[in-house]
């Protein structure tokens, strides 16, 4: 009735109409228990009708739904419902809450004996391309656990370098680029830096500055440079060296060192544009106006 703006209808029966989903709902709850689906279900419109309305038993609801929840979860042979609570709670920002029956609903599909590595793999890969980000993440770790142990590092390496790209910063689509650098963590500690190529030092850069771990970021656009100093990425790695150092580490001196080495270049580049246009503010801002005028006479 909202969605259409059906008003003489919602204000004449819209009362009406809330008491029987209230009484609907208390009926089926105390016609079934905590062991029956259709109790959870149940739970999940109560909870959902109180925090649309915005009353007083939204607390009550949802601590009734995730009680629920887990009395249901103990003896579960369906674990469907759970996942369904699961998204339901997601939906309403209550992320903690549904990666908690997520992990019980992840935990319970890898207890079948029928379930392989490739199935779990898959699994997790539905689950993102659901968009699906927190169910997705939960089943990875699970995946990755599942093969720590059982598979040799020149075979688990590509295949976390593989899940983290997925999450990686872009600037459309999902991503979740803290869950990317925590898979990056994982290979650096089986593999040391040697598990990174060229692009992969260069994507985990990059994503580390996104999330505004700027000092990391640095630390691995520098090794980029030091280990490919041919890398189509260079002049870019050593600009945002610069830019670090200048505007997160207030250290304008070390930043000048890396904008000089780009101005110096005869070929042009969009970064060395950038590092001349850089010194000559820097010099402007320690008053050596000759200098600053020469940068901007570069530049133009």
């Amino acid at each position: 009735l909202e969605e259409t703006q059906n008003w003489d209808e919602y204000f004449s029966n819209g009362n009406t109409y809330r008491d029987e989903i209230i009484k609907g709902a208390q009926n089926t709850l105390d016609t079934t228990t905590a062991k029956d689906s259709l109790n959870l279900y149940a739970r999940v419109l109560l909870f959902k009708f109180h925090r649309d309305q915005q009353d007083a038993f939204v607390e009550d609801a949802l601590s009734n739904l995730m009680n629920s929840s887990l009395e249901y979860s103990k003896e579960a042979t369906n674990i469907i419902p759970i996942k369904d609570v699961a998204d339901q709670l997601l939906s309403y920002g209550e992320k903690a809450k549904s990666r908690q029956l997520y992990k019980i609903y992840v935990d319970k599909l890898i207890t079948s004996p029928e379930l392989k590595d490739e199935d779990l793999e898959n699994i997790a890969l539905g689950f993102y391309k659901e968009e699906n980000i927190e169910l997705a993440e939960t089943v990875y770790d699970a995946y990755i656990e599942r093969i720590k142990g059982a598979y040799p590092k020149e075979k688990l390496i590509p295949i976390l370098s593989e899940i983290a790209q997925q999450f990686l910063y872009k600037d459309k689509g999902l991503k979740d680029p803290l869950y990317a650098e925590k898979i990056f963590k994982e290979m650096e500690e089986l593999a040391g830096l040697g598990a990174f190529d060229e692009e992969l030092i260069y994507m985990r850069a990059f994503n580390l500055e996104k999330t505004k771990e700027y000092t990391q970021a640095k630390d691995y656009y520098l090794d980029l440079v030091t280990r490919y100093p041919t890398s189509i990425h260079t002049d870019e790695a050593d600009y945002k060296v610069g830019v670090i150092y200048t505007y997160i580490l207030r250290d304008p001196k070390t930043a000048k060192s890396y904008f000089e080495k780009l101005a110096q270049k005869e070929t042009i580049t969009p970064q060395v544009i950038s590092s001349l246009y850089q010194l000559g503010l820097l010099s402007q801002w320690e008053a050596n106006l000759t200098k600053a005028k020469e940068y901007y006479n570069n530049l133009l």
